[in-house]
């Protein structure tokens, strides 16, 4: 409590001083006065991005990519979207069992506020009879907000599953298709269910969602034409690539629906006067990593970026009532910076990265933050936090 007084006493001792650049826009004054109210207003709109296994260096890397391709070759580092975000803090990413865990237990972390083993989904370490709820079901049950997900993997993968599923094992695949079905959230999309007919013997994944009342959209054209109140809405992505997830951003073709893409129908489909929970995962910067490939990391995380930016299209629209963070499961890969003095034509810059080794590391993670409330969330916290400070925004101070 004293921490948090704190902090509030200290941001408001920023308000009378000249705001960062960031905030600083055709009407000085008026961003003055919504970053003033952000400090007061409990946001009703959320979102909340994870770069799988997007660490420091993943992020760097792409700003100095970004800098270097927009200025002719020189050494400069560009800015993200979210690099802006005048809140910043660290985010320690261990599990139960280990200082180095994958995305099923840090995402557990994330959505739940407990931690767990690696390779579990929202249940209890060690006997994994205990399920937990996470803060999506929290929001939807208790404030009836609409709620979304979206990944650039499967939509049944690690990650998106923490927000929605319940399993012993992130490998029951089609079991998490069935609780994704069940959820009753309002939007889903992301690339193909992993094993979408179960053993064959009854319905698969897309049956078992339209059971349940939700559109089942498979063309990028049909989702094109879904407008608000279309109802629950699953989207798989028309064009699937390697392991029947969506493609990396540098590969896509022309016209292909990429992450932005995917938010910015969430959007559509979600806004509501009531609220909305939007969770989206940039999947495949960890799967970029883990091969090693720093220009198909680069640019997922720039897709990414651009993907952030449309949600601070709709703060814009709703200043006093957004917030939005941006953070990760965990890094991925040990990347590092070691040179530019070679030209390094995977990813179009004189920059040269290394990997240390192809699965994740223990470091800590960035938390970006954003918006009404976003001053909850700086300094050094663990991932258990993200989950428990959401939810005294939104549900445990609520009249």
């Amino acid at each position: 409590m004293q921490r948090r007084l704190w902090k509030k006493w200290w941001h408001l001792s920023r308000i009378l001083h000249p705001f960062p650049a960031f905030y600083v826009g055709p009407d000085a004054a008026a961003d003055e006065e919504n970053c003033l109210l952000g400090l007061f207003q409990k946001p009703k709109y959320i979102f909340l991005f994870i770069g799988d296994g997007m660490g420091t260096a993943q992020i760097q890397s792409a700003r100095f990519y970004k800098g270097t391709v927009e200025n002719n070759g020189a050494v400069t580092e560009g800015e993200l979207s979210f690099t802006q975000f005048p809140e910043v803090g660290s985010v320690t990413t261990y599990d139960s069992t280990s200082f180095c865990p994958d995305s099923a237990s840090t995402a557990t972390s994330i959505a739940t506020g407990h931690k767990t083993e690696s390779g579990v989904i929202n249940m209890c370490p060690w006997t994994r009879d205990v399920p937990y709820e996470t803060i999506a079901e929290k929001l939807h049950a208790q404030k009836n907000y609409k709620v979304g997900v979206v990944s650039s993997v499967n939509i049944d993968h690690a990650t998106p599953a923490a927000f929605y599923a319940h399993q012993k094992t992130r490998k029951n695949y089609y079991a998490i298709g069935k609780e994704l079905a069940d959820s009753g959230f309002e939007y889903f999309a992301g690339g193909e269910f992993q094993k979408v007919n179960g053993d064959g013997t009854g319905p698969n994944n897309h049956e078992i969602a339209a059971q349940n009342g939700y559109n089942v959209v498979t063309r990028q054209a049909d989702a094109a034409t879904l407008k608000a109140g279309a109802g629950k809405t699953l989207i798989i992505a028309e064009a699937l690539a390697d392991g029947k997830a969506m493609n990396y951003s540098m590969d896509a073709a022309a016209g292909e629906w990429q992450l932005t893409d995917y938010v910015r129908k969430g959007i559509e489909l979600l806004d509501n006067k009531k609220g909305f929970f939007l969770m989206t995962e940039s999947g495949k910067i960890d799967w970029a990593c883990h091969a090693n490939d720093a220009a198909a990391s680069i640019h997922d995380v720039l897709e990414m970026s651009n993907a952030v930016q449309a949600a601070v299209d709709f703060y814009n629209a709703h200043p006093n009532d957004t917030l939005i963070l941006v953070t990760a499961d965990h890094e991925t890969g040990g990347l590092t910076v070691v040179s530019n003095d070679r030209d390094f034509t995977a990813a179009e810059s004189g920059i040269e990265y290394k990997y240390s080794p192809t699965s994740h590391s223990g470091t800590p993670v960035i938390l970006y933050a954003y918006g009404a409330g976003a001053y909850n969330f700086s300094g050094v916290i663990e991932n258990t936090e993200v989950f428990r400070l959401i939810k005294a925004l939104l549900i445990d101070q609520q009249k």
